[in-house]
Order: structure tokens, then C-alpha cells, then sequence
């Protein structure tokens, strides 16, 4: 294998006629090991084309666009597979054996920045040549990076699943066999009914060794008393996700007075506070570990847990792409749509959503959270590990 660095954007080497220095941005030294490097060219390599995959956000949309990515490996074994991500999903993708680049751009903190930053992602993108370039985000941004690209065959979703005009920067256009789909199942048939004739798969996220020790250490100790080990992760971002906290803790109280369990309640960076109304409630003490260092750490340690419950965000998908069973809890978004695949799963909550409106109002999405009791989401769980221990 071998060690290289990832880019806000592509190589930092001078853009020929079309683009001044001060768009480029600044490398950063991120350490990415590569499984099959193919090279510098920015042309075919020996007659195997180069493709880039474009999906550039959220967590858990990433994580979903994976079996998709294992999909195009396995149909083009000796291409060179590049995928462009934001700096907040880009760990998540390190040492993934179905891709040679990670190509990340890091946003910068203000409009005026983030745009020069953005237009020198393209014209780096358009220096490429690629060969292939597949459009799963759907949104104008990613539309332009597919255009940049000049690639012989540009892939994307058709209306309405493409969204901001952004199809109209393809050549080959996938309209979906439903009007609602599992966005995994949306990814997959853009590349398996396009030029591309990919095949379904699975897929999962790569936990390097380093990793898989330091957890299993962690994880070791904690089961010695308890035979179960349930993880929850509790902090959203937007609040029609988010249970309440006094159903959180009752939940807690139940696993960890079951005496069967011991219950592991995580955080990303900067959520801490977002945990304490629950631990305010809680009669028993969970454990709080500090946020883990990155994805892929986080991933190792779900990895190792008996049971995740949580609500609709990324971890929830990362739980069941590394094959942890997961008991979902859905508020303003549709388990039609968003429910995770890989794993023994049981969903509360959420709403239907048509072809026209995925999100439910605040009040839909309220409603569809307060129906669900921590009595129901404690007895589901316990059916899951019997039924998996």
C-alpha cells in the first residue's frame, strides 16, 4: 500500500491558462493509504478509465453511496476510482479498498472564500480527464463538478430526484423505477441502469487493525459484568429529529435496570451539553467516553457494541453498514427513504413521504416522535439481540 496526501481539491500544481494561483487553496497533509494507485496521468491508464464518484455530504448520504462505490469496482476492477468529499465525510472513506483517491474539499468559513475555494475545485477537476463521472448528490454544486469533469459519459439522477437543475450538467440520465425509494437502493440502480451496468452489492466501511485494537480494549472491559453492551447517540442537529430528552433517560433506565446491559451514550465534537437534560433525568449512570477521534474510530466502536439505538443521523447508517443491529428512531424524516441497510434493524417513528415532499412539517414530525414510548423501543430491542445473539 502505499501513503499519499489528499488535497483541498486535486494536486497543488500550477492550473495551466484558466485559473490564477489564489484559487487553488492549500494542501493538507492528510495520510490516506492507497490500495491501488494507478499513477499521475490525467488520461486513460492503460486503457482503463478513470472515474470519479461525486457525492460530497452528509455522513450518512456517504456512507450510503458506498455498496454503489463497490458496485463500480467490481465493474471496472482495474480502473482508477476517485471520489470527491467534503472535509466533515472524507474519514469515513480512508482505506477503502474500492477507491485509489480520497479528493477533499474543505469548505472554507465564509461565502467569499468558500466560493474561490469551490472554483478552483473545478478547474483542477477539469484538468483530470476523466473518463467517468457519476453525479449521487443531485444538487447544483455537485451538477458543476459532474459539467468540470468534460468525462465521456456523465452520470446523474433524473427529476425529481436530481434537484437545482443539476441533471441537466449529465449526459446519461437515470429516472428511478419508484417515485420513493431507500436512498441506497436509489444509488444503486444509477449505477447498475446506466451505461454503466453495474451489479447490486454490499458493502461496509474499513476499520484499519490500530483501530480495531484500541476498541476492543475498551469494549473487552466494559462487557466482563454485562452480557449486552447497547451504544446511544443521542445529539441532532435539527429538531425534528430529536426525541425527547426525558425519553432518552427513561430508556437508559430501563437497559441498565434490566441488569443485562450496560449502555454506552456517545457525542460528536462539540455536542456535550446536548447530553446533559438527558443525564439530568437518568436515575442510573451511563457511560460518556469523549467523542472519538474520527469516523473511522467511531465505526470500530459500534462495531464492537451488541445494539445501536438512535435517531435518523450518521452514526445511525454507520452502525449498520459495520453490521451492528440497530433499533432506528425516526421523527421528520422518512424510513422509507432513510432507513439504514446491512443489519437486523426495527424502526419507530417517521412519517410517508410522496414523490413531491420529503421532509414533514415541525408538527408531523413531533407527533411521529412523541408516539414513540421507551417501553416499545426497550422491547424491541431485547427481541433483536434474542433473535441475533
Amino acid at each position: 500500500m502505499y501513503a499519499h496526501k489528499v488535497y483541498r481539491g486535486f494536486e497543488s500544481r500550477p492550473l495551466r491558462h484558466f485559473s490564477p494561483r489564489w484559487l487553488h487553496g492549500q494542501a493538507t497533509d492528510v495520510a490516506v493509504n492507497s490500495v491501488r494507485r494507478i499513477g499521475t496521468s490525467t488520461f486513460v491508464i492503460g486503457g482503463h478509465p478513470k472515474i470519479l464518484i461525486v457525492r460530497l455530504s452528509a455522513i450518512g448520504d456517504v456512507v450510503r453511496v458506498l455498496p454503489a462505490a463497490t458496485a463500480v469496482r467490481q465493474a471496472y476492477p482495474s480502473a482508477q476510482i476517485d471520489w470527491v468529499v467534503e472535509s466533515a465525510a472524507a474519514d469515513i472513506l480512508q482505506n477503502n479498498p474500492d477507491l485509489d483517491r480520497i479528493l477533499v474539499f474543505d469548505r472554507g468559513p465564509r461565502l467569499v472564500k468558500s466560493f474561490l475555494l469551490f472554483a478552483g475545485l473545478l478547474a483542477r477537476v477539469h484538468e483530470q480527464r476523466y473518463d467517468i463521472a457519476i453525479d449521487f448528490h443531485g444538487v447544483l454544486k455537485s451538477g458543476l463538478l459532474l459539467f468540470a469533469t468534460r468525462a465521456d459519459q456523465r452520470i446523474s439522477f433524473s427529476r425529481p430526484r436530481a434537484r437545482e437543475g443539476s441533471h441537466w450538467f449529465a449526459n446519461d440520465r437515470v429516472m428511478l423505477s419508484a417515485p420513493v425509494m431507500n436512498r441506497v437502493d436509489e444509488n444503486l440502480e444509477l449505477v447498475s441502469n446506466s451505461t454503466l451496468n453495474a451489479s447490486p452489492t454490499i458493502s461496509t466501511i474499513h476499520i484499519d487493525k490500530q483501530i480495531n485494537t484500541k476498541v476492543f480494549r475498551t469494549i473487552t472491559e466494559r462487557k466482563k459484568n454485562h452480557p449486552w453492551l447497547v451504544l446511544i447517540h443521542a445529539p441532532v442537529d435539527r429538531p425534528e429529529k430529536w426525541w425527547p430528552d426525558e425519553r432518552f433517560a427513561a430508556l437508559i433506565d430501563l437497559f441498565l435496570g434490566d441488569g443485562r446491559f450496560d449502555v454506552i451514550l456517545t457525542h460528536g465534537p462539540g455536542q456535550r451539553a446536548m447530553l446533559d437534560p438527558i443525564l439530568d433525568c437518568c436515575k442510573h449512570d451511563p457511560i460518556v467516553p469523549p467523542p472519538c477521534v474520527s469516523l473511522r474510530e467511531y465505526a470500530g466502536l459500534v462495531s464492537k457494541v451488541s445494539l445501536y439505538v438512535g435517531v435518523d443521523t450518521g452514526p445511525m447508517h454507520i452502525a449498520a453498514a459495520v453490521g451492528t443491529p440497530v433499533v432506528a428512531i425516526f421523527g421528520g424524516t422518512s424510513p422509507q427513504m432513510h432507513s439504514p441497510v446491512g443489519a437486523p434493524l426495527r424502526v419507530f417513528g417517521g412519517v410517508r413521504v410522496s414523490e413531491s415532499t420529503e421532509r414533514a412539517t415541525e408538527v408531523e414530525a413531533r407527533r411521529a416522535l412523541e408516539g414513540v414510548l421507551p417501553s416499545d423501543v426497550f422491547s424491541a430491542a431485547v427481541d433483536l439481540l434474542e433473535e441475533n445473539s
